[in-house]
């Protein structure tokens, strides 16, 4: 309890507390020989990182199989804790007149991960943050509006 400047009592705030989740990256039953049962038997390990390895760069995201996904690594006793990347065309890295096509089949494909329970992307580019800048705000943002995804380019940005 917390004693205000005319005596009142007020609770704490609540704050949320993180704890780490120790992860794997597992690249799919089709590419990676290290199998999920092999990975559930690391001590602490309850998740994994992952992604659609099969999907081409600029290509849509299909629920079904970013559910199929999810599945397949629950089935198996772990969590998908997030996705790896979601590849960038290169259309969008070099500016191309078919670029914003693609820009959006990003952001569907962003749009698509949350219901899926999936928050977290990691962005590994400049391009990315802009597009995840971009889907966040719901219009073409200014730099100024996107310093703060930017910034967080290199990091993991957590959808909200």
């Amino acid at each position: 309890m917390l004693k205000t400047a005319k005596n009142e009592t007020k609770a704490f705030p609540t704050r949320r507390i993180s704890i780490m989740q120790m992860t794997l990256r597992w690249y799919g039953s089709k590419y990676d020989t290290v199998t999920l049962k092999q990975i559930r038997q690391i001590p602490g390990v309850t998740g994994v990182i992952s992604t659609l390895y099969g999907t081409a760069p600029g290509e849509v995201w299909e629920m079904d199989d970013i559910l199929a996904l999810k599945t397949e690594i629950e089935a198996a006793g772990l969590q998908l804790a997030g996705i790896e990347s979601v590849n960038i065309h290169d259309a969008i890295k070099i500016g191309s007149p078919d670029r914003e096509q693609y820009i959006e089949n990003y952001i569907t494909t962003l749009e698509r991960l949350r219901p899926a329970g999936l928050p977290i992307v990691r962005l590994a580019s400049i391009w990315y943050a802009t597009i995840s800048c971009r889907s966040l705000t719901g219009h073409a943002p200014s730099l100024p509006e996107c310093v703060p995804t930017v910034l967080q380019s290199l990091l993991t940005i957590r959808l909200l």
